[in-house]
């Protein structure tokens, strides 16, 4: 526990709250731009168990907003490079690599054994997936996005008081909102920044912080610097009230 007497002297942390990060089990889907940061803390923390899903390689582009990685790891699987980072922060992690890309046929019994889910996925149509089976599988999902100059963080949980994924982003979003967002490029030190909160806000949800984000939407504009939360709206209509 030495490692963590920074943690330990917090007094809401404490020695019972180090031993909840230890034994948290965490599977994060996407090691990119908010993936990287966010496993570096969370494994620097102490957290002992992980599941990491992606089906990408370390490409030249990634690097400057990805700095987990470096160019000597060029074509290597973001999965296993991330798996010996952890190792060197924390020898005593567990880890489960998954080189695929999430589907429907597969993700469940992927999250089976996990309790808290992070999505830093970068498309639509995994971010749904995900967050449809967090809730019926009663899954506390951390879930980011990032383009641009802009970015998002929240927190879900099932709970007919709270809203879901989907009452904030209409499950009908257009594809070709999607693809203007690759095309904008990103800020590289916004998106670690944002990647950190994911971190942070997990373990505050690990220890079962009261200010939780769920319920809530933490955006983020770093032309502005206009950082600031606000609430996320319970949609009538929204599946999650069927």
């Amino acid at each position: 526990m030495q490692k963590f007497d920074k943690h330990l002297l917090l007094k809401e942390i404490g020695v019972k709250g180090q031993e909840k990060i230890h034994n948290a089990r965490i599977l994060i889907v996407g090691l990119g731009g908010l993936g990287s940061p966010c496993i570096r803390y969370l494994a620097s923390s102490g957290v002992n168990n992980f599941c990491l899903i992606d089906d990408d390689i370390i490409e030249l582009d990634n690097l400057p907003r990805q700095n987990n990685y470096l160019e000597q790891d060029l074509d290597s699987s973001k999965v296993e490079i991330s798996a010996q980072l952890i190792k060197s922060l924390n020898p005593e992690a567990k880890i489960k690599l998954i080189a695929k890309r999430l589907a429907v046929h597969n993700i469940a019994d992927y999250m089976a054994n996990y309790n808290y889910i992070i999505d830093a996925s970068d498309n639509f149509k995994t971010k749904f997936l995900i967050a449809d089976l967090c809730r019926s599988k009663n899954k506390t999902l951390i879930s980011a996005s990032f383009v641009a100059f802009n970015g998002y963080l929240s927190v879900y949980k099932k709970s007919n008081s709270l809203p879901c994924f989907r009452c904030f982003h209409h499950e009908d979003i257009d594809t070709t909102f999607e693809k203007a967002c690759f095309r904008q490029g990103v800020f590289a030190p916004a998106v670690g920044v944002v990647g950190t909160f994911m971190a942070a806000e997990t373990i505050k949800e690990i220890l079962g912080f009261k200010n939780s984000l769920a319920g809530k939407i933490m955006l983020f504009n770093f032309i502005t610097n206009n950082h600031r939360v606000s609430k996320i709206i319970l949609r009538k209509n929204c599946r999650c009230r069927s």
